[in-house]
């Protein structure tokens, strides 16, 4: 699941590193319904995640329910004393999707979301008994629409067209209370030049706004390959605005060439021709 992750103040666990993925799937004979289910086991267990879905395509408006929890590990300073904590999010999601024509549709979807952060005691640390776990709701709505007539060519070579403009807004549910409201698109054209030699052109832009944000960290690719995850460069190099509310973090890709953080905010504009 690509969803937001709580505000840390470190690096994304979106690419966790060296993991165990197991994906297991079942569909009725006219492909109607689909049940899907799935774990991930990361290397050092600090960042598990699974997942189960269920899928109703029997009428013109798609409808699916996701239960997604994953968990992760960190280190936090409180009162100028590092503390290790371990954060365990759960979120149901239920999505709308309704076709326009055979390349457009209106997607729209539900969240409600659980964020609970306790304190460890591992190490053995008695002044961390002295801070409460917390417990985080919120509840969400995002719109998007997409558009999509690409070819698959073969394996992530494609021809054509998509984009995607989108409008999220979350509500928290419990003290103190916030609102948090996103924007974006992301637009990409891919143009063959030569048999499976492809142009492609991507632009992408988001913004967040409210009484709490969401912290773009730039930097790397998707799907970045290493056995720890992608390298984030510290908070003591390149700070964020610590006067600014975060309540998620993300990352921003593609930024070939720089690690994750090499710029940070709750907006961004980024361009890539490959």
């Amino acid at each position: 699941s690509q969803s937001y992750q709580p505000f840390t103040g470190g690096a994304v666990y979106f690419n966790p590193g060296t993991n165990l993925n197991f994906k297991l799937g079942v569909t009725d004979l006219f492909e109607d319904y689909k049940i899907t289910g799935g774990f991930r086991f990361s290397a050092d267990f600090n960042a598990n995640e699974f997942l189960l879905s269920f899928e109703n395509l029997k009428y013109r408006v798609d409808r699916q329910i996701i239960y997604h929890r994953q968990g992760i590990k960190d280190i936090i300073t409180l009162d100028d004393e590092q503390f290790l904590y371990k954060t365990n999010s759960n979120e149901l999601y239920y999505i709308l999707k309704y076709p326009l024509n055979q390349v457009m549709a209106a997607k729209l979807t539900g969240t409600i979301r659980h964020d609970k952060r306790s304190i460890l005691t591992v190490p053995l640390s008695i002044s961390a008994l002295e801070y409460p776990t917390e417990n985080t709701f919120w509840t969400g709505l995002k719109t998007e629409l997409v558009f999509d007539n690409t070819r698959s060519l073969g394996t992530n070579i494609y021809d054509g067209t998509r984009f995607k403009v989108f409008g999220e807004a979350y509500k928290k549910l419990v003290e103190p209370y916030e609102d948090l409201y996103v924007v974006g698109l992301d637009f990409r054209h891919y143009q063959v030049i030569h048999r499976n030699f492809i142009f492609a052109a991507r632009f992408a832009a988001s913004s967040s706004f409210g009484k709490s944000r969401l912290i773009y960290y730039l930097g790397g690719v998707d799907n970045w390959q290493t056995f720890r995850g992608p390298p984030f460069i510290p908070l003591s190099e390149i700070p964020i605005d610590e006067n600014t509310n975060y309540a998620f973090q993300t990352v921003a890709t593609n930024m070939r060439g720089f690690y994750q953080n090499i710029r940070n905010g709750n907006n961004f504009a980024l361009m890539n021709y490959e």
